[in-house]
């Protein structure tokens, strides 16, 4: 069955890997989907192109278990342990939000030069990520390309640009506890602690309603208040539950309130007065110097 192409979205997750970024953001536009299906190439064909376009000096290889062709101008050792965490990745994501993984192949590159102004992006039109380095912006990139894929799936396109970015952002820093992601504090913790003690996270009613402009006006305190929204489903043992609830339910809602409140029992306000009285208990980390942008 074809589905729906995705509309181009550039999501550019690292724009907003400095703690300091809150100023507003011009968001993209997203134009409707190409008229004529892309053109699938094979594993090897793809490859060809990443080395015509990158040269000699990187490491080029092919991960059929996941579906990613790398082309990266890390040593061997650092792509050995990328693709190890990225399979990790993927098959903790298995259990309960994304079962299928990648539908066809994803090119991952970590390039020689970085002349882009964000920390990474992923574009689901060529199938390709790209990141400074490797880390929390590919594990928030590669979120991104089997989060799209399962949307196409199920025929929803697409899903509300907090969840989007929030499983991204939640994917960015973690650890793996029997199989399963349990995310770490970084440096998105003190931005959105900061806010809940400060009275100014945004009100959920109105948060989860945002489009892509809404949300990109503040990245810096949106993407960190999204993170900790799935971080509280996940501490809560309800993350898996919350996002079965919402792809079922997503014609009738489309913002994951619904979802929130069929799995918590009660009202969204009450849930987010939960949520904050959590939230401010979070140890915050110390200080680490961001990504240079």
């Amino acid at each position: 069955m074809l589905f729906p192409s995705f509309p181009r979205l550039a999501i550019l997750g690292a724009l907003v890997l400095s703690a300091g970024l809150t100023a507003a953001e011009p968001a993209e536009e997203l134009p409707a989907a190409p008229a004529a299906p892309v053109v699938k190439l094979t594993a090897v064909e793809r490859l060809a192109q990443l080395k015509e376009k990158y040269g000699e000096g990187m490491i080029y290889r092919v991960d059929e278990n996941l579906k990613l062709i790398f082309a990266s101008s890390t040593d061997e050792a650092t792509l050995d342990e990328v693709q190890k965490r990225l399979s990790s990745q993927a098959v903790a994501l298995k259990v309960g939000l994304f079962p299928d993984g990648l539908d066809d192949y994803v090119t991952v590159v970590l390039p020689k030069e970085w002349k882009g102004s964000s920390q990474g992006l992923y574009n689901p039109e060529d199938r390709s990520i790209i990141a400074k380095t490797p880390g929390a912006q590919l594990n928030h990139e590669f979120t991104h390309a089997l989060h799209i894929d399962h949307m196409q799936a199920v025929g929803q396109v697409y899903h509300q640009n907090w969840i989007i970015e929030g499983l991204a952002a939640f994917c960015e820093t973690t650890e793996l506890v029997n199989a399963e992601l349990v995310p770490l504090p970084n440096h998105r913790t003190k931005i959105i602690v900061n806010l809940a003690k400060g009275g100014k996270a945004v009100p959920w009613a109105t948060y989860v309603t945002w489009d892509q402009r809404a949300f990109m006006k503040a990245p810096g305190n949106h993407y960190s208040q999204a993170r900790y929204m799935f971080i509280y489903l996940q501490s809560t043992g309800k993350l898996s539950k919350w996002y079965k609830i919402y792809v079922e339910n997503f014609a009738t809602d489309r913002t994951g309130a619904l979802a929130f409140e069929k799995v918590f029992g009660k009202p969204l306000g009450e849930i987010e007065k939960d949520w904050l009285e959590w939230l401010v208990q979070q140890p915050i980390p110390e200080p680490a110097a961001p990504p240079a942008q």
